[in-house]
This record gives structure tokens, C-alpha cells and sequence, in this order.
């Protein structure tokens, strides 16, 4: 995509796993997933895909190429909550506790709000790639955050979203968003996520 001047659009949900609990690192970059990335003409993938059943090998549309010059890991799906805007950016790792659905982060200023059922708005994750298990985890006790809205991409989050929609079948999207639409969600707005990524306020 950078030697090309182009950008790619990758859903991580739609990345087929050797096994599950995969690290990001491992989904994204390993060879340890004997595979290979095709970029194929719009008009050919029904043909590409056809080709990989005919020889059994698993096969599947993970993104599109963009003219946006940046790579963009995302989760899809659909979802709505009132928006939680954290000032300050959370490492899931040990700064939600996937019991409670609490952020327990003892330096973070907004420590004891709860994620479950927002959508959870942030400048930046950080921290370990555990936060992907910490993801998953929450999702299956039911205390995840509907939908997670960043404004800079996070691998480690995506992955976590869709080993939750591979394990437990419950989507929580992963956005990106521009510094200035992140910044436009009021705390407390009701916020909708669409397919593709489309945020609506109200």
C-alpha cells in the first residue's frame, strides 16, 4: 500500500484463524498462518474465490485498498450505546476489570466508570497485547463495551473483537476515527455504528 501511495482497509473479523486465542502479531504477521494476501480486482474475486474452494484452500475478502495512504485495522459491525469519552487513553490490560465491566486503572481520571453497553470513545489504547484476551473475556461475561471508537487504528483491539465474534458470535466494532469526528461525540450522546464503519450521533 505505501510503494503503491494507496491505503487498505483490513476487518480483522474476517481474517480466517488457524486456531484459536492467537496473538495480534501472529494474525496479522506470522507465517505461523500458512497464508498468503492477494489484492484482487473488484471483477475477479468471485473467480479467486471460486479457485481457492476448487482447491480447498480457505479463502476470504478481509478488506479493500482506499486512496487514504494509511492502513486501517478495524472490527465491523453493528452497534449502539451511549458514548463513554475517556480524556485519556486505556490499556484494557489491567485497566478493566472483565468482571465488572469497571475501569480500575488507579491513574486514570475517569477510574470507576463502567464500559458495559457503551461505546467507548478514546483518543489511543495502550498497553499489553493482553488487552485482546481482556476484550474477549469481557465480551463473554457480558460486560464489554458495545463499541469502541479510537482515534489512532489498534490491531490488538480488532483481533480481540473478532476472537470474541469467533468464539461467542457477538460483534463489538472497532473505529477509527478522524481527531476532529472523535472529538464531536459528546459524553452521554447516543451513538449508532453501522456496517462499514458509519458513526451516527442521535
Amino acid at each position: 500500500a505505501s510503494k503503491g501511495q494507496v491505503g487498505i482497509d483490513i476487518d480483522v473479523a474476517k481474517v480466517p484463524l488457524r486456531e484459536q486465542g492467537m496473538e495480534p502479531f501472529e494474525v496479522m504477521v506470522s507465517e505461523s498462518q500458512e497464508r498468503m494476501l492477494c489484492v484482487v480486482e473488484p471483477a475477479n474475486v468471485g473467480a479467486v474465490i471460486g479457485l481457492c474452494e476448487k482447491w480447498e484452500v480457505n479463502g476470504a475478502v478481509i478488506g479493500t485498498v482506499t486512496d487514504t495512504q494509511r492502513m486501517r485495522v478495524l472490527a465491523d459491525g453493528e452497534a449502539e450505546g451511549q458514548a463513554l469519552v475517556l480524556r485519556d487513553p486505556l490499556s484494557l490490560w489491567g485497566g478493566v476489570d472483565p468482571a465488572t465491566g469497571l475501569i480500575i486503572d488507579a491513574r486514570h481520571p475517569q477510574r470507576g466508570a463502567s464500559v458495559t453497553g457503551r461505546v467507548l470513545v478514546m483518543p489511543a489504547a495502550r498497553g499489553s497485547s493482553s488487552s485482546s484476551s481482556v476484550l474477549a473475556e469481557a465480551v463473554r461475561a457480558g460486560t464489554a463495551p458495545a463499541a469502541i471508537l479510537l482515534g489512532e487504528p489498534d490491531l490488538i483491539l480488532a483481533v480481540g473483537a473478532a476472537v470474541a465474534d469467533e468464539l461467542y458470535g457477538r460483534q463489538v466494532p472497532i473505529v477509527h476515527l478522524a481527531p476532529a469526528d472523535l472529538g464531536a461525540i459528546p459524553e452521554g450522546a447516543a451513538v449508532s455504528v453501522h456496517a462499514g464503519g458509519e458513526v451516527v450521533l442521535g
